[in-house]
């Protein structure tokens, strides 16, 4: 099956294999923020990603916490769009795990999305500004496997966080760079299924696509189909 994805049965076959003008792709991986919270299986899934790629880098990303909470308000903010008037008219017609947090959105001062807006272009800059020393950068997807459906809080370091939240815990300071990010999962024979992050400079998906593929060729990574 390999052998015809490269053959050109597969969409982005061009993408995976560098030509012959290509430098080595620049890897490293994250410290402080994204190495906190990290259960067996996260530590586990990005340390083997992390060996088998040969990153000896690891860089600071540029305000973790800030990029997570200014995608937060910003996600919040618009996600009330374009709903106000049925939140008026047809409350009752809202899924109530969704109802009350639309409201809650719907009355956000607008200054705290404006407040957000500025931050992330200054981000931006500091993430396009990182990637002139770096490639790509490996980073933990989510901080455990996936919870059973139902559970509400996971604890993350020392604070108890709802479900939801804290599964975005690595992804949300990713949100609203202009950058890709792919999510690669990891081979795990008989265990529950984890990811770990590819994220590289704007408009160069080439780049985690070729690092996805080494990973795959080197047996790293794999999605086998559950029988």
């Amino acid at each position: 099956m390999q052998r015809a994805l490269c053959a050109g049965l597969h969409p982005f076959a061009p993408l995976l294999e560098p030509s012959a003008s290509d430098v080595p792709i620049r890897l490293a991986t994250a410290g402080g923020y994204f190495r906190e919270g990290l259960d067996a299986d996260a530590a586990e899934a990005l340390d083997r990603v992390i060996q088998a790629l040969g990153i000896t880098r690891e860089i600071d990303f540029p305000q973790p916490r800030r990029a997570r909470a200014a995608a937060t308000l910003v996600n919040a903010s618009e996600s009330a769009v374009g709903k106000l008037d049925a939140l008026r008219g047809r409350l009752d017609t809202f899924d109530p795990a969704t109802r009350e947090r639309f409201l809650a959105h719907a009355l956000l001062p607008v200054q705290w999305y404006l407040h957000a807006q500025r931050f992330r272009r200054w981000h931006i800059h500091e993430v396009v500004r990182l990637f002139g020393e770096i490639d790509a950068l490996v980073v933990p997807a989510t901080p455990c496997v996936a919870p059973p459906i139902g559970t509400s809080t996971l604890r993350i370091g020392d604070v108890e966080l709802p479900t939801g939240p804290a599964l975005g815990w690595f992804t949300q300071p990713l949100a609203g760079t202009d950058c890709p990010a792919l999510t690669v999962p990891i081979a795990r024979a008989g265990r529950l299924p984890i990811g770990v992050q590819l994220f590289g400079p704007p408009h160069r998906e080439d780049l985690l696509l070729r690092v996805a593929a080494r990973l795959e060729a080197l047996g790293v990574a794999a999605a086998p189909v559950a029988a």
